[in-house]
């Protein structure tokens, strides 16, 4: 008799305990509008892009539209600036293809850049994008409402022809003033003072884009941050 009382009693507490583990489960697993919350919270960066082909009298040649999303290495980028052991000192739009239509110099192939000595150098001191190909047009805006953006408008005129098959942003950053850069383990190009070139966004085109020599390419690239 004792014995199927303590039997009884042993049950009874197996139960409990599977119960209460079975309530512990419940409670960690998440309920039906968590993904939901989660999914809101993501950040995304995209650029979208417009590329025209313009002909020497003026005239449109193509036109052709797309979206290209942050690279791996622009998220390391961004907690890296956010951070403050970089700043940015421009962003910059590089056009390649499997013709590379400007060259290879430095990884890079057509660069399009803000035209100020920092960045082009002068005679007697180089800049950011010294040794490079790059076209000095570029113009950038920054936009908050209705949502934010950062445009980015600018031409490059093709030395000769071929194809624009991959298409990049980046940014140019250096160290800021009294600090000191954290670069260990960033895929970076570096290219001398005062900083380095670090890509953002990428995009392979599926049919690259013919350029024929003396065409001018139109370019604008669209960033936008939303969650």
């Amino acid at each position: 008799m004792r014995s199927n009382v303590h039997g009884i009693i042993r049950l009874a507490a197996l139960i409990v305990i599977i119960a209460a583990l079975a309530t512990g489960t419940a409670l960690a697993q998440p309920t039906a509008d968590e993904p939901a919350r989660i999914a809101r919270g993501n950040i995304k960066v995209s650029g979208y892009w417009s590329i025209d082909i313009l002909n020497p009298d003026g005239s449109q040649a193509s036109h052709t539209e797309f979206e290209n999303a942050l690279r791996l290495e622009g998220g390391t980028v961004m907690a890296i600036l956010l951070s403050g052991t970089m700043a940015v000192q421009t962003p910059f739009i590089n056009l390649d293809g499997p013709t590379h239509l400007c060259g290879t110099t430095g990884g890079w192939g057509c660069l399009i850049v803000p035209n100020r000595p920092v960045f082009v150098g002068t005679p007697s001191a180089p800049g950011v994008f010294t040794g490079q190909t790059f076209f000095p047009t570029l113009v950038t805006s920054a936009q908050t409402s209705p949502s934010p953006k950062l445009v980015l408008t600018g031409l490059a005129t093709i030395p000769s022809g071929g194809t624009i098959g991959n298409v990049q942003t980046g940014v140019a950053a250096g160290c800021p003033p009294a600090g000191s850069c954290f670069l260990t383990g960033l895929p970076i190009s570096p290219f001398g003072p005062p900083g380095v070139k670090l890509p953002f966004t990428e995009f392979t085109l599926p049919t690259p884009i013919n350029v024929q020599n003396g065409q001018v390419v139109s370019v604008t690239v669209t960033l936008s941050f939303s969650s």
